[in-house]
C-alpha cells in the first residue's frame, strides 16, 4: 500500500482554494463557510465568558457571604469550645467560629418583618466578614442598648438607620404574670451592611453571639454550629467529610460544604452552559454543510484534473487527503477568525460593562469571564466538525476512476 504523499496533497488544497481560475460559485461558497464558522465560533466563545462569568462571580460572592463548611448537631452544640477544638484538628481548616441562629420578628413601631438572626463572636473571622461589608455605622461605637447590625434593604423596608432601635421577638417563649409570652428584647443599630446577595440584605441580621444566646435561652457555652473556613476551597467537601469523622461517636453532628449547599444551583448553572454551548454549536454545522458543498462542487469541477492524477500514478487515497486538507483549511481559517472576534467581543464587552439590573442578576454589569479551557473546547469542536464534513466529498472524489474520466473526454 503507497503512502500518502501528505505535502503533495496540501499543495493541491491550497491550490483549489485559492486559484483565480476556481468557479466563483466555489469562490463565493467557501466564503460563506468561513463566515459561518466564524460566526459560530465567536458567538460561543462570548456566550462561554459570560456564562463562565455569572459562575465565576456567584461563587466569588457566595464564599465572600458564607462560610466554606456548616458544622451543625441537631438540638445544637452543648460545649463549644469542646467541640471547637476537635475541628480545629482537622487538617485545611483555617479558622473555626462559633454561631447562634434564630428565627425571630423585627419589630418597629410601623413595621415588622421575620428575619434569621445569627449571634457571632466578636474577634472571630466570621464577625471579620460582617464588619468588612458594613457600609453605615461602626461596631465598635457603645450603645445603651445591645448592638445590632442589619442589612441595607431591610433597614429601608423597616425605615430604621445606625441608632434606631428595633425589638426582636422570638418563637420561644417565656412564663410572666401575663402567662406565656414570646422572649423579646430590644436591640440597636449600630451598623448596615450590603450583602454580596439580596437575601442576606433583606433577610439577615447579627449580633454578639453572648448577647443573643443570652437573649433567648442558650445555655453558657452552649450554641447552634460552627462556620469554617479552609485553606483550599476546592477541598472543603473532603474536609466536612473528615469533621463528620471526628464527631464519629455522635450521629447527630453533620458538616455541609459551600458545595453540597448550593449544589442545585451550580448544576443548573452547568447545564445552561451544556445546553447553551451545543445549541450555538449547530451554527458551525450549519457553516459545515457550505465546506461540503464546496467541495462536492470542486470535486465535479476538477475530475479532469483528479483524473489525470492517478493515471500519472498517484493513489486514491493521496486524492482523498486534497479535499480533506481543503476542508480543514477552510475549517482552520474559520476558527482562527471566530476566536479571535469571539476573544475581541468579550474584551471589549469587559472594558465597556455591559449594564444589567441589579437586584434581578445581583450584580450591575455583565460579568465576563475568559477561560482558555473554555476557548480551546470552542476550536477543538469546531475544527472536528468541519474535518468531518469533509469525509463525504472527500471519499467521493477517491471512488473516481481515470478509465472513465478519460473515456468521457
Amino acid at each position: 500500500m503507497n503512502k500518502v504523499n501528505f505535502r503533495f496533497a496540501g499543495r493541491f488544497a491550497l491550490r483549489y482554494l485559492w486559484n483565480g481560475r476556481v468557479d466563483r460559485a466555489i469562490t463565493i461558497i467557501t466564503i460563506i463557510a468561513v463566515l459561518g464558522v466564524a460566526v459560530g465560533v465567536a458567538t460561543i466563545n462570548v456566550v462561554m465568558a459570560v456564562m463562565t462569568g455569572f459562575e465565576t462571580t456567584f461563587k466569588e460572592k457566595i464564599l465572600g457571604s458564607d462560610a466554606h463548611i456548616i458544622v451543625r448537631k441537631a438540638g445544637g452544640f452543648s460545649n463549644l469550645n469542646e467541640s471547637r477544638a476537635l475541628i480545629e484538628k482537622v487538617k485545611g481548616v483555617e479558622s473555626v467560629s462559633p454561631f447562634v441562629i434564630e428565627t425571630v420578628l423585627v419589630a418597629t413601631k410601623e413595621f415588622s418583618s421575620g428575619i434569621l438572626i445569627k449571634g457571632v463572636e466578636p474577634g472571630s473571622d466570621s464577625w471579620s466578614q460582617v464588619a468588612k461589608s458594613i457600609v453605615l455605622g461602626n461596631i465598635k461605637e457603645q450603645f445603651s442598648l445591645p448592638p445590632l447590625i442589619i442589612g441595607l434593604e431591610l433597614a429601608n423596608r423597616l425605615g430604621v438607620g445606625v441608632g434606631s432601635a428595633v425589638s426582636l421577638l422570638s418563637s420561644k417563649t417565656t412564663i410572666s404574670p401575663m402567662g406565656i409570652i414570646p422572649k423579646s428584647k430590644r436591640f440597636q443599630v449600630v451598623g448596615i451592611f450590603r450583602g454580596e446577595l439580596s437575601q442576606y440584605e433583606s433577610g439577615m441580621a447579627f449580633a454578639p453571639l453572648e448577647v443573643l444566646a443570652k437573649t433567648f435561652g442558650e445555655k453558657h457555652g452552649a450554641g447552634s454550629g460552627f462556620e469554617v473556613r479552609v485553606t483550599n476551597i476546592d477541598k472543603a467537601h473532603e474536609i466536612a467529610d473528615a469533621i463528620t469523622t471526628k464527631f464519629a461517636g455522635d450521629r447527630k453532628v453533620y458538616a455541609e460544604s459551600w458545595m453540597e449547599s448550593n449544589k442545585a444551583f451550580f448544576a443548573a448553572l452547568q447545564l445552561e452552559k451544556r445546553v447553551y454551548f451545543i445549541v450555538l454549536l449547530l451554527i458551525v454545522v450549519m457553516a459545515s454543510f457550505s465546506i461540503i458543498s464546496a467541495l462536492v462542487m470542486t470535486v465535479v469541477e476538477k475530475r479532469g484534473d483528479i483524473g489525470v492524477l492517478l493515471t500519472l500514478g498517484l493513489d486514491n487515497r493521496s486524492v482523498k487527503w486534497i479535499f480533506i486538507m481543503q476542508g480543514g483549511i477552510i475549517g482552520l481559517i474559520g476558527v482562527f477568525l471566530g476566536t479571535t472576534l469571539g476573544l475581541v467581543g468579550a474584551f471589549t464587552l469587559k472594558k465597556i460593562g455591559f449594564p444589567i439590573d441589579p437586584k434581578i442578576f445581583q450584580m450591575a454589569e455583565l460579568p465576563i469571564h475568559i477561560s482558555a479551557a473554555n476557548v480551546t473546547l470552542v476550536a477543538i469542536s469546531a475544527f472536528l466538525i468541519c474535518a468531518l464534513s469533509t469525509l463525504y466529498p472527500a471519499t467521493r472524489a477517491q471512488k473516481i476512476k481515470p478509465a472513465e474520466i478519460l473515456r468521457m473526454g
